[in-house]
């Protein structure tokens, strides 16, 4: 069992705070879902992760303690889908990244975050044709022992530790003023 090689997945907290379901009914925002331009063999038909949903500004929170290891505040992301996103490696060298967050908590690489501890918040960046949702995925070490921000990974379903998740309370974020200061709201022409 994975959750035998990497005790992270164990007794994770759901990324979503006051979610009302562990993972999305529809089967196309499910892990291996049918995705234009994903070539990655273990992804099924190319979607790497879970869309869950979500009212847009519900606050996110990190799955497992870990460290963070890349914060991207950009709106489109480096490959231009991604959106603003955290990407947190948990101490037995598993990854959890958490994309197209409206907003980023005051986190930077190299911070260490809680099981349960905001990082920011659900949204709409690099998000064209979909309602506002937390692309959620996870990565395992293709080597064991490999650890930091690599691609030497392989993308897993993380919906078997997602349905036996704990659904945390709507965490309300304490730092607008540090988040506004950061991504200002854009005139609307």
């Amino acid at each position: 069992r994975l959750d035998e090689m990497f005790p992270s997945l164990r007794a994770w907290t759901h990324p979503v705070t006051g979610s009302p379901e562990l993972m999305p009914a529809q089967g196309g925002r499910h892990f291996g879902a049918h995705r234009e331009g994903i070539d990655r063999p273990e992804c099924g038909e190319g979607h790497c992760g879970v869309a869950l949903d979500g009212p847009r500004g519900r606050s996110l929170v990190a799955v497992a303690a870990g460290t963070v290891v890349r914060v991207e505040l950009s709106e489109l992301g480096l490959d231009g889908r991604s959106g603003r996103y955290v990407r947190i490696e948990h101490d037995d060298g598993t990854l959890t990244a958490y994309m197209h967050m409206d907003d980023v908590a005051n986190v930077r690489v190299g911070d260490r975050v809680a099981a349960g501890q905001y990082v920011g918040t659900l949204g709409a960046t690099a998000v064209f044709e979909s309602v506002p949702h937390l692309h959620f995925s996870l990565e395992v070490p293709a080597h064991p022992g490999l650890h930091g921000d690599n691609t030497d990974t392989h993308y897993v379903d993380p919906a078997p530790f997602l349905v036996r998740s704990t659904i945390a309370p709507i965490a309300r974020p304490t730092e607008n003023a540090e988040r506004l200061r950061r991504h200002p709201i854009k005139p609307a022409f």
